[in-house]
């Protein structure tokens, strides 16, 4: 396996620079002081920064704000249209227009707002009013206007972050060293949760893993939090005065923190200090570019650029403090997408061909895969380049019985694949810019895997079918409302049907190629269902079913109407669902993959259970690709 591999390893890493993607706009808010040096308010631009050339492109004159910690004032729409940027004194937002960078709206809001998040939905904004009588505001995005508000009741607020995949809002209190959950569908606030000392910046990761982090400036720690549960799981020592945290966008490689000088890095399995890398004075926030290889660093007076893969500040970009201001918070263009992971993603797959599934992971650091054959033995090898954003797609793409190791480069639309029975296949199908996520199935029934990507921007289905010919339909809702992608043979002819889990209701639509349209309700989003694929009961056709986050449950709903509830898994080690065939007796066994430990549970359909170590978390070990976003 590892010769198979090693054919097309040159071939990726040439194709690298040929194919970068292209680079984002960085929108910089800076808070100047009138007069300067003076009073500590004033006129606030938003400097345009064009990466590529590490040089200002413009500014733009918005509000006036005070020269204070502001690390998430300023956001990205979803399709990198707008901008939004709070100004604190002048209790207004403005909406920028990227593609004229002129300001085209201004939207009074309430006082002192220091904080704004985008709706998962992309359909809302959010508005921190950190002052006075504290609350959040919440704007319609096609109108610009403010829609509803939620009171908070506390003394100052400072940070807010969105969570990815469900309708939570959170937000840290600067007066009350607490960090408040709000329903964002009941718009209310329904947990408030004790963290550490002057709470400033918030992120939160997507995923089954999911988990908040807290920047606490005074207490010179970060604390974690588990969005299941909201419960503290640490409250981790960092370097002086935290004032920006942020997860990458593949959350798996950790989070980074900035301190009153410097980034530091940390695992996101043990939390442990990966690396420190020094940055300008004063630093206010920070952001990571949409593939998590760069993070741009505002400081009072430059905006620096940190290579992720060395850890080494590549550029540094000298502002003006009378014309540019303090550089106090950043968005980049396009923004960094939250992963949310569906069924199509798994590595797992038949590699021997014996009929059971064998447990695979893939690591996220070097592109290594390790399958762990139920024939006996193992196989290791290097297909993939995590730098260029490659995501496992493994499947029978030759029709012989085995899984065929393949990439899709989302960040060329390229597939790669090292077939099983010797040969490799490179082929282009899918863009890297309309949100295209891999799909592959067997759609036309003839036993291979066909190349299909879900455009998550216009809900198509664009299949490149084995047998001969393309398909290009529409189907589901895309993006915009939370659709993931989850291909299968549900009426059981033997072809792949078209099918989405609206993760932002809980609702299943599919297309069966012999049935046709079918709906059903079965999840729910409050309490973190995340769909799980498979034919739990051996009937030849896939079964609806959900893993329930919040309680380690699973919920299946067959194909004949019955309803089987299981628990299997645990909440508090955020364990990944990875049901499959492991015992070779046509139906899905439930299995979690422990993403703090390396272990896997298996609850076998055949009767007994199983649990083995498979993966090193330290190195990003995952049994998943990188998920499809809704960002």
């Amino acid at each position: 396996m590892t010769i198979r591999a090693a054919v097309l390893v040159s071939a990726i890493l040439a194709l690298s620079a040929a194919n970068a993607a292209a680079q984002p706009y960085a929108y910089v808010m800076g808070q100047r002081d009138d007069p300067p040096g003076g009073e500590n308010s004033g006129q606030q631009y938003v400097v345009v920064i064009n990466t590529a050339t590490n040089a200002i492109a413009t500014r733009i004159p918005v509000g006036t704000s005070c020269n204070c910690i502001n690390p998430d004032g300023i956001t990205m729409s979803r399709d990198g249209s707008r901008v939004y940027v709070t100004n604190e004194v002048d209790n207004t937002v403005s909406v920028i227009n990227t593609s004229t960078n002129t300001v085209v709206a201004t939207i009074p809001v309430g006082e002192g707002p220091t904080a704004v998040a985008r709706a998962y939905d992309g359909n809302r904004l959010f508005v921190l009013n950190g002052s006075g009588t504290t609350s959040v505001s919440v704007i319609d995005t096609a109108t610009n206007t403010v829609v509803g508000t939620i009171p908070l009741g506390v003394l100052q607020a400072r940070g807010m972050a969105i969570n990815p995949i469900s309708p939570r809002l959170y937000v840290s209190t600067y007066g009350s060293n607490s960090l408040l959950v709000i329903n964002t569908t009941t718009m209310a606030v329904i947990a408030t949760i004790p963290v550490g000392n002057l709470p400033t910046s918030v992120d939160v990761s997507g995923g089954p893993e999911a988990a908040i982090l807290v920047a606490n400036y005074l207490s010179n720690s970060v604390t974690v939090i588990d969005v299941a549960t909201n419960s503290v799981e640490d409250n981790a020592p960092v370097g002086l005065n935290p004032r920006s945290v942020r997860w990458f966008p593949e959350h798996l490689r950790g989070a980074a923190v900035l301190t009153s000088s410097a980034v530091e890095f940390y695992s996101a399995v043990d939390g442990s200090l990966i690396e420190t890398v020094p940055v300008g004075p004063n630093p206010r926030s920070m952001e990571f570019d949409s593939t998590g290889l760069k993070l741009f660093v505002a400081n009072d007076s430059s905006v620096q650029t940190i290579d992720t893969l060395t850890f080494s500040v590549i550029n540094t970009l000298p502002l003006d403090a009378n014309l540019d201001g303090s550089a106090a918070s950043i968005t980049l263009q396009p923004a960094p997408r939250s992963p949310v992971y569906g069924p199509t993603d798994l590595t797992v797959g038949d590699f021997d061909g014996d009929g059971r599934a064998d447990p695979t992971v893939y690591r996220g650091r070097t592109g290594e895969w390790f399958e762990l054959l139920s024939t006996g033995g193992f196989g290791s090898f290097t297909f993939g380049a995590p730098s260029l954003r490659d995501v496992p797609v493994p499947a029978d793409y030759d029709g012989d019985g085995r899984h065929d190791v393949a990439v899709f480069r989302s960040s060329t639309g390229e597939w790669f694949i090292a077939f099983s029975g010797g040969g490799t296949q490179y082929a282009t199908w899918g863009s890297p810019t309309l949100g295209d996520r891999p799909v592959p199935a067997d759609y036309d029934g003839d036993g291979k895997a066909d190349l299909a990507v879900y455009r998550g921007s216009s809900s198509e289905w664009i299949i490149a079918r084995s047998a001969g010919g393309t398909t290009q339909v529409t189907f589901g809702g895309g993006s915009a409302v939370g659709d993931v992608a989850i291909p299968a043979d549900y009426d059981g002819d033997g072809q792949a049907d078209l099918a989405v889990y609206r993760s932002t209701t809980g609702e299943w639509f599919m297309f069966g190629s012999a049935t046709g349209p079918f709906t059903a309700q079965w999840g729910d989003p409050e309490l973190l269902d995340v769909p799980v694929r498979g034919d739990f009961d051996g009937d030849g056709k896939f079964d609806i079913a959900v893993y329930r986050r919040l309680t380690a449950q699973w919920f299946i709903l067959g194909t004949t109407g019955a309803i089987t509830m299981h628990a299997w898994g645990n909440v508090g080690f955020r364990d990944i669902p990875v049901a499959a065939d492991y015992d070779g007796d046509g139906k899905a066994d439930l299995a979690v993959y422990r993403h703090l430990t390396g272990d896997w549970f298996m609850a076998l359909s055949g009767g007994g259970v199983h649990s083995f170590n498979w993966g090193v978390p330290l190195l990003e070990d995952t049994p998943r690709g990188r998920g499809q976003s809704l960002n």
